[in-house]
């Protein structure tokens, strides 16, 4: 997120996205691949709250209601699956 962003905003996002994790189908996958590319918990949930953000705003912009979209996975390559 920005740096010079609303911190009140961007805890409520990260607290968001920790429980779209546990809920959300494309949420959980999307904080997994990103753990699966050596991101830690932190990085990662903030990259997931990042993308809630951007969804929201598009929604806020575009006025449209939220609509599920079904989870695409990309096979990881070979590199990301080797663990340091």
């Amino acid at each position: 997120m920005l740096p010079f962003c609303n911190r009140w905003l961007k805890w409520a996002f990260i607290e968001a996205a920790w429980v779209a994790v546990g809920c959300s189908d494309y949420f959980g996958t999307f904080y997994k691949r990103h753990r699966a590319r050596g991101k830690g918990a932190n990085e990662a949930i903030t990259i997931t709250a990042r993308r809630m953000a951007k969804i929201t705003w598009k929604m806020l912009t575009e006025q449209r209601d939220y609509s599920k979209v079904p989870v695409v996975t990309k096979p990881l390559s070979p590199a990301a699956l080797v663990s340091d």
